[in-house]
């Protein structure tokens, strides 16, 4: 490892333990396509309550306010200004670390649109922590945006390879794989997700339909829709 992430790894992130669990639970939850949202941000308000000084938290925090900025329509200009707040005492308290200039990046990237400020911070991570998988989801995001689906996917693949543990990555792959008609290449991989989400409703129709995208039949979804139970038809997962 380089002295930079040998440095931020004997760092200790906050001294109190409560807000650390808080924390943990939240980043547990890092996955930015779930509907927990809410849950996240409470968690991680509770935990900077019970330490101002908690840099990590408050980034974690910024970069959930960014990504929720993107599709409150409601509540947009407060959701900003929340974001705003977060990162600017993540900046403050720890303006150097890879939590930080990651979440400066995701606010310049979902919220402002600014590309051309993001690149440098997340190209800054890299080169003091290169094996940081966040960067390169964060650089996936931007190439995604700029349209650069080959340089996106490479992205999500390096970041997924680095923390395997992290669906979000995952995800993303994926659906740049359909966006991309690599329908093949999308079907393997979402069944590699239900290795870990062997429960997962969702997960299986997801399975289902690529054979709808790719030629238009119904069958696969039919088939998962007869299978279910009556109280699987009746589930959140199935209706919405």
């Amino acid at each position: 490892i380089s002295p930079q992430e040998k440095k931020s790894i004997e760092r200790r992130p906050t001294e109190n333990l409560a807000a650390y669990d808080l924390y943990l639970k939240a980043r547990a939850l890092r996955d930015f396509t779930l509907p927990n949202r809410d849950d996240r941000i409470t968690l991680l308000k509770a935990a900077v309550q019970l330490d101002a000084e908690f840099s990590a938290a408050w980034a974690m925090l910024g970069q959930f306010y960014s990504n929720a900025a993107r599709f409150d329509y409601i509540n947009r200009a407060s959701t900003v200004t929340s974001a705003r707040a977060a990162i600017e005492n993540a900046v403050r308290l720890a303006p150097d670390t890879s939590d930080t200039l990651v979440a400066q990046a995701r606010y310049l990237t979902w919220v402002e649109k600014d590309y051309a400020r993001a690149i440098p911070l997340l190209e800054r991570v890299l080169s003091q922590s290169p094996n940081e998988p966040n960067a390169f989801a964060a650089l996936a995001s931007i190439a995604r945006f700029q349209g650069r689906a080959s340089d996106a996917l490479n992205h999500l693949r390096k970041a997924s390879s680095l923390d395997a543990g992290n669906l979000f990555h995952v995800r993303l792959a994926i659906q740049q794989l359909e966006a991309g008609r690599r329908y093949d290449e999308a079907r393997t991989e979402r069944r590699k997700l239900m290795d870990s989400l062997p429960a997962s409703l969702t997960a299986s129709y997801q399975i289902a339909f690529i054979s709808f995208e790719a030629g238009g039949s119904k069958r696969e979804v039919e088939q998962f829709f007869s299978a279910l139970s009556e109280a699987e038809v009746k589930s959140t997962e199935v209706l919405r």
